[in-house]
């Protein structure tokens, strides 16, 4: 084994810090250079950088009794509440789309084919049940803050519980499905 002088050590070690600021400077150099000419400055969109953008929407078939599947909303109200469980569609753009059944404890029943847009917790109403097994569009088709209400909470469950774990879109319908039982 060859032992080298404690003054050679250190001129080693001089020269070793030496090639490293020479490399790190060359390095920040051809950064700058690339940043000035405007390479890469637009290479990458990322997703929160695109402005959303709403699919159109198709409206699905009238729903049909053997279709609803019931979840719970809560003690406060005395309505049932349903999806039509073959309405129920996970959008590219975010969106949960589905058919929704209130039948009111005085047998009214109301129907709607709504969405809900997990990320930004708004909900929009696409279509309304007429009398005669018809869609019939809204006036005013707006999308809308999901708050929560004592009473009528369906839309804050079906974000907070069913459609929209952690604020993003459920994978699967049998995911959204499987939730509404619990």
């Amino acid at each position: 084994m060859c032992l080298k002088p404690f003054w050679w050590r250190i001129r080693e070690s001089r020269r070793v810090r030496q090639k490293q600021a020479i490399a790190g400077s060359l390095l920040l150099l051809a950064a700058g250079a690339a940043a000035a000419a405007g390479w890469g400055a637009d290479q990458f969109q990322f997703e929160e950088n695109k402005p959303w953008v709403e699919l159109q929407r198709q409206l699905p078939p009238y729903p049909k009794a053997e279709n609803e599947v019931e979840f719970y909303v809560g003690p406060a109200t005395p309505h049932h509440f349903f999806l039509d469980k073959h309405s129920i569609n996970i959008g590219a753009d975010g969106v949960v789309r589905y058919t929704l059944i209130v039948k009111a404890a005085g047998g009214a029943e109301n129907v709607s084919f709504e969405g809900i847009r997990c990320t930004s917790k708004e909900m929009k109403i696409y279509a309304i049940g007429g009398m005669n097994g018809q869609w019939v569009e809204p006036l005013h088709s707006e999308w809308r803050n999901v708050s929560y209400q004592d009473i009528n909470r369906q839309h804050n469950r079906l974000y907070s519980d069913i459609l929209c774990p952690d604020r993003l879109p459920a994978r699967h319908v049998d995911d959204i499905l499987q939730r509404m039982k619990e």
